[in-house]
């Protein structure tokens, strides 16, 4: 089972990324943000930063910001296996988006987080 800072087991984890295909230079590009325990009063939201990647890169950051924010220590890399590891509903999406609805999002996460 795994648990917040504050204790609090997660039971979900939720997760909506844009993403932007640069035509010119063949790269895509993504963020987005990852809710644990979407709807409760224990509700986390975290930030995934505008960055290179396709497919299901934005997973494995996803989960990357899961393990730094909540200080988990564990070997397990791909989000669907540490899911199921631990018991926890995943729910993910990601959207094609234009340049700057991606790099909107970020910026409009940053400026939430600061006020």
């Amino acid at each position: 089972m795994i648990h917040s800072k504050s204790g609090n087991l997660i039971t979900t984890i939720d997760i909506s990324a844009l993403e932007w295909f640069d035509r010119i230079n063949g790269n895509s590009y993504f963020a987005g943000k990852v809710i644990l325990n979407y709807g409760t009063d224990n509700q986390i939201t975290l930030q995934i930063e505008y960055q290179y990647g396709y497919g299901e890169q934005y997973e494995y950051e996803a989960l990357k910001a899961i393990k730094t924010a909540l200080s988990i220590d564990t070997d397990i890399t791909a989000l669907w296996r540490f899911c199921n590891t631990h018991n926890i509903i995943l729910r993910s999406s990601k959207q094609s988006a234009k340049k700057a609805e991606v790099k909107g999002i970020a910026k409009a996460f940053k400026a939430w987080e600061l006020s």
